[in-house]
């Protein structure tokens, strides 16, 4: 790989003077762009790996509009926008991605209508995407305009129109717009019983989201009774060895421990050690230990503290920002629970 990049250097090079210059940018053009960056981020060069990928995006931009398959078209934008925020996450500029995504909808928009089935997904994925980036604010607008279309198109009932409910309730929630967030939850969560059945995947979505703003609205016991509820649905649907619904029940648990709720958490903790295995790489043999200790279980909490924490110690080096964050949120929690005991 290190002598074809030597030969490569120079085509790089012949890219970018060919994307100044816009000659010869074609669908092959772009696909061997897309080749090149690859071969780059394999050999540890990000910048022209972001670069090249960006030329590649860039030309896909321009089938907008043009190219009958619109919903594939749409698809690599997204898939896009997805590896780009990858990359400009490791580098640091979060806000290049934030101003990207924002470029994109506007575009899609301008290209085939803000009413296009492909747009409205397309903002969907990219509010999603600004949201897990912590720019919920830029995300709250986007899901207030797709409600809206969905609510004229599709109705008030359609369940892309309540998927679209939970979306924003959920934006709002991140922002920290608890007195937003949780009527928009409410009624969701009510409308989906309604109209889908109380165990629908969007009934049980609904659930999830609104326990998670009771909880951060300091009302831990009407979360509890959500968290139920959407437990024994959530087990009808799942496969074995589910991962996301194994990350929501590390994802609650933590929610839980936050507010002393420690027997409540266990199990659920307990279930989600039991599906990652032992290969798990996660904090959650820490908040079982956690879990334990706040119930004064001080023999079996021990040892599941030091190997949860050791484990985490040795990939400490590379953790994303938020995994820091919750690792010191837990290792605070360790010490009040250690001084209280």
């Amino acid at each position: 790989l290190a002598d074809n990049l030597k030969k490569e250097d120079a085509l790089y090079r012949l890219f970018v003077d060919k994307q100044k210059s816009r000659r010869g940018f074609d669908k092959a053009f772009a696909q061997e762009c897309l080749t090149l960056a690859l071969d780059y981020r394999k050999a540890g060069d990000p910048d022209k790996y972001q670069t090249l990928y960006l030329l590649y995006f860039d030309y896909q931009k321009t089938r907008l509009g043009v190219d009958e398959n619109v919903k594939h078209v749409v698809y690599v934008l997204a898939d896009g926008l997805d590896e780009l925020a990858h990359a400009y996450r490791e580098s640091g500029r979060t806000k290049k991605t934030r101003a990207l995504c924002l470029e994109t909808v506007e575009l899609t928009k301008s290209k085939i209508g803000p009413d296009h089935a492909s747009t409205l997904e397309l903002m969907q994925h990219v509010a999603y995407r600004l949201d897990v980036l912590g720019y919920a604010d830029d995300a709250i607008p986007l899901c207030e305009e797709i409600l809206n279309s969905r609510k004229r198109i599709d109705g008030r009932h359609h369940p892309k129109t309540l998927e679209s409910m939970i979306d924003l309730g959920t934006a709002y929630r991140r922002a920290r717009k608890l007195d937003m967030a949780v009527p928009i939850l409410e009624s969701a969560l009510a409308e989906s019983k309604k109209t889908l059945g109380v165990d629908s995947s969007q009934t049980l979505d609904a659930l999830e989201r609104l326990a998670g703003a009771y909880l951060e609205k300091n009302r831990p016991n009407e979360a509890i009774g959500l968290l139920e509820l959407w437990l024994e649905g959530s087990r009808k649907h799942v496969e074995p060895n589910n991962w996301r619904f194994a990350n929501s029940l590390r994802a609650i648990a933590a929610d839980l421990l936050k507010y002393d709720k420690y027997a409540a958490a266990e199990p659920l903790l307990r279930e989600f050690v039991a599906l990652s295995g032992p290969s798990d790489e996660s904090d959650a043999t820490a908040l079982l230990g956690i879990a334990l200790l706040g119930q004064k279980k001080y023999a079996e909490a021990k040892p599941l503290l030091k190997q949860g924490f050791e484990r985490l110690g040795k990939r400490e080096i590379g953790m994303h920002p938020d995994e820091r964050a919750r690792l010191a949120e837990a290792m605070d929690l360790v010490a009040r629970l250690y001084e209280a005991n």
